[in-house]
C-alpha cells in the first residue's frame, strides 16, 4: 500500500514539475530573425500601418498588443541583423518592448540623419524648438530622462555595433510596459509623420 502512495505522490511530482517548466518556457518569448526588407525603421514601424495599430489600442486587449509590440520587434531585430549585421536579441531576452524602444531611438536618428540636421562635432544637436520634441516627451516617459539622454549619445555619432549595444545595456534594464509602449509607438509615429505616407 505504501509503495502504491509513493508511486502515486512520485508520478504526481513529476508531472507538477513538468508542467510548471512547461507552463514558463510557454511565458518565454525572445525575437526571431526573418528577412526583412525595409529600407529605414520608419518602413519596419509602417508595416502594419496605423489604422491596425489604432484598432489595437482601442481594443485594450492586452494579448494583441502584446503580439503587436513582438511581431514588430521580431522586424526591428530583423532589420538590426540586416543592416548593421548586428543580433539584438540576446541583450532583449523576454523583452520585446525593449527592442521596440531601441528601434524609436534609431528611427528618429535615421529621420534626423536623413533630414541633414544640425551636426557639430559629430553630435547631432536638436534644437530646442525642434517640432519633433515631442520624441523627448515620449521616450522619457518610457525609460526616464538619464537613460534616454545616454540612449542618444550612443546613437549620436552615428549607428554602429558599439553604440547599438551600448544603447540595448541601458534600455534592456528597463521592460516597458505593454500598453505603455504600443501607446509611444503610436504617439511618436504621429509627431514624427509616419502615418502620413
Amino acid at each position: 500500500m505504501i509503495k502504491y502512495i509513493l508511486s502515486i505522490l512520485s508520478i504526481c511530482i513529476v508531472l507538477l514539475l513538468t508542467s510548471c517548466s512547461k507552463s514558463t518556457e510557454d511565458k518565454k518569448w525572445q525575437a526571431e530573425i526573418t528577412e526583412n526588407k525595409a529600407e529605414s525603421l520608419k518602413e519596419v514601424f509602417f508595416q502594419n500601418g496605423s489604422e491596425k495599430l489604432l484598432d489595437i489600442i482601442d481594443s485594450k486587449d492586452e494579448v494583441k498588443m502584446s503580439d503587436y509590440n513582438k511581431t514588430k520587434a521580431n522586424q526591428i531585430a530583423s532589420y538590426f541583423q540586416d543592416k548593421f549585421n548586428v543580433d539584438i536579441t540576446k541583450e532583449f531576452i523576454d523583452n520585446p518592448e525593449g527592442i521596440v524602444i531601441l528601434g524609436l531611438f534609431c528611427a528618429k536618428k535615421e529621420q534626423l540623419d536623413a533630414s541633414s540636421q544640425i551636426k557639430t562635432n559629430s553630435t547631432i544637436v536638436m534644437k530646442q524648438n525642434d517640432p519633433n520634441d515631442c520624441f523627448w516627451t515620449v521616450i522619457t516617459s518610457l525609460i526616464g530622462l538619464t537613460d534616454a539622454k545616454d540612449v542618444w549619445k550612443a546613437f549620436s555619432a552615428g549607428i554602429s555595433e558599439q553604440s547599438i549595444f551600448a544603447a540595448a545595456k541601458l534600455i534592456g534594464k528597463r521592460v516597458g510596459s505593454v500598453i505603455v509602449t504600443i501607446v509611444a509607438v503610436n504617439q511618436l509615429g504621429e509627431c514624427m509623420g509616419w502615418w502620413s505616407w
